[in-house]
């Protein structure tokens, strides 16, 4: 009788430590997607005003040219 409830209790107490810990993982897992996700889209933003402003110059230096 007792060694059975000594090991539901032990039971139960892994799985909430791993459901702790998977929690804990998750979450630290999903802030760095979301940092990387936002780091991309800087890079994305950067890149794409780097050639809108080539383009600019290009544009004006081609039109000065002809």
């Amino acid at each position: 009788m007792m060694s059975g409830a000594f090991i539901t209790i032990g039971v139960l107490a892994v799985l909430t430590v791993g459901l702790w810990m998977d929690t804990r993982a998750r979450t630290r897992a999903l802030r760095e997607m979301r940092t990387q996700m936002r780091q991309m889209c800087r890079r994305e933003q950067r890149q794409r005003a780097v050639a809108r402003a080539r383009r600019r110059a290009r544009a004006r230096r081609g039109g000065g040219g002809r």
